[in-house]
């Protein structure tokens, strides 16, 4: 009989315990403490607050009964459906909504897996999809099948058992890459068990085959352009993007406004408020890309996807802040001497103490995340800046846009009476942020 079965004796014996649950095929049991939850094709969710001894329907909200599996990340439930692609419940199945899936194409999903902080969903017909946005931006995983037609997936250290829709005649071995001695019985899902191997592999079996990967998620990591730190990244700042694949060749912007294409990749990201928005793109090439955070992103929390013109694509998460200024340096490290000159003779430096007149010269210092309301905007934000020069406060004449540039803040600074010749520490503060240090040399 369908259903489910317990065990108390380590598997010797089973009973059914079923008492509540709609006849169906039970497709997955997922615990959240010590609720169980089950995926009934063709009659939806359903829980059991007592080891499995009774349960109830927990169908509030559910647009689809056709529950193929069902996953668990994040303290969320993920619903795989054969027509409504993902739904998800955030109140432990007390009711469910469909999940933006953005990316993920039409089709019955059989098998979802989950690890860290990204979900993978098998689509028939269409390979292996994964998210790493609690499903609202989806990304097709990078070749390595024979044939789309993947009926199951699991994210572990192996795999050992698969069964699937059709009879296959042979696996990848994880360990060796090579096929042979994987024959297995007609069935819709596939259920694996890891082994004690050093990879964390994810596996899907297809009509031909069983898959392992350990790269079926590309991931991206951007950081500001002026000091490669992760933490740094606002609104209309310049920022760098390191990944492999990301453009299929080497383009460089030639003019204003800045294009969303370059070599046919683009940038996208979605925000804290789930809007998605194309990003100016500086430069791009296989393995960095350049570009502007695109102005309204909002702070908190945000996904990038950058897609190629071959059609692969690289995710990764990244948080938003409203200020987090940083300065340039002439060397591209983020540290030593920074990226400035002479603001009535523009020389760089070093630099002279005084003008020409004999009142103290003044500098600026180029940098970026300032923040939204102080680049590419007119305006000046001096009176919320402080800038120290070796830990003393100096006067801040201007910080705000660096007219006729993208991304670009400009610091204009006094310096004081009576500096002597010597290389002097540089930071400037907004907002509680306070900026990579760098160094100016007067002679």
């Amino acid at each position: 009989d369908l259903g489910v079965y317990v065990s108390s004796n380590q598997g010797q014996s089973w009973t059914r315990t079923s008492t509540g649950l709609a006849s169906g095929q039970v497709n997955r049991i997922v615990p959240i403490g010590n609720t169980l939850f089950a995926a009934v094709y063709n009659a939806g969710v359903y829980r059991s607050t007592d080891s499995g001894l009774n349960w109830t329907s927990a169908n509030n909200g559910l647009t689809s009964l056709k529950i193929n599996d069902l996953v668990l990340l994040g303290g969320n439930l993920y619903a795989a459906t054969d027509d409504k692609g993902v739904l998800r419940s955030t109140d432990q199945g007390q009711s469910w909504s469909a999940a933006p899936n953005g990316g993920l194409p039409a089709g019955t999903i059989l098998s979802m897996a989950a690890s860290n902080n990204t979900l993978f969903a098998a689509v028939w017909d269409q390979a292996v999809y994964y998210s790493t946005d609690n499903g609202g931006t989806w990304v097709k995983s990078a070749g390595g099948f024979v044939n789309p037609y993947v009926a199951g997936l699991y994210v572990g250290r192996g795999i050992f058992t698969a069964r699937a829709d059709s009879e296959w005649g042979s696996c990848v071995r994880p360990t060796t890459g090579r096929t042979g001695g994987c024959s297995m019985p007609v069935s819709t899902r596939v259920t694996v068990a890891p082994f004690l191997s050093a990879d964390r592999r994810s596996y899907a079996g297809g009509l031909n085959g069983v898959y392992a990967s350990t790269c079926l998620v590309n991931q991206e990591v951007t950081v500001s352009a002026a000091d490669y730190s992760l933490g740094s990244i606002v609104e209309k700042s310049i920022v760098a993007a390191y990944g492999v694949q990301l453009a299929t060749g080497v383009e460089t912007a030639a003019s204003q406004p800045l294009p969303t294409m370059l070599a046919g990749t683009t940038v996208k990201v979605r925000d804290s408020n789930g809007i998605e928005r194309l990003a100016p793109l500086f430069y791009v090439s296989p393995d960095q890309v350049n570009y502007e955070i695109p102005a309204g992103t909002a702070a908190g929390p945000a996904t990038v996807m950058i897609s190629n013109g071959a059609g692969f694509a690289a995710i990764g998460n990244m948080e938003v802040k409203s200020t987090a200024p940083k300065i340039f340096t002439a060397n591209y490290s983020g540290s030593g001497a920074a990226a400035a000159l002479d603001a009535f003779t523009y020389a760089p430096g070093p630099f002279d103490a005084k003008q020409s007149n004999g009142q103290p010269n003044i500098l600026a210092i180029f940098g970026t995340g300032l923040g939204g309301d102080a680049t590419e905007v007119a305006g000046d934000v001096a009176g919320s800046v402080t800038t120290r020069l070796n830990g003393s406060v100096i006067t801040t004449g201007y910080a705000g846009t660096a007219p006729g540039y993208v991304g670009l803040n400009q610091f204009n600074i006094v310096l004081p009476e009576g500096i002597t010749a010597g290389t002097y520490s540089l930071t400037v503060t907004r907002g509680g942020v306070t900026s990579n240090t760098v160094t100016i040399t007067i002679r």
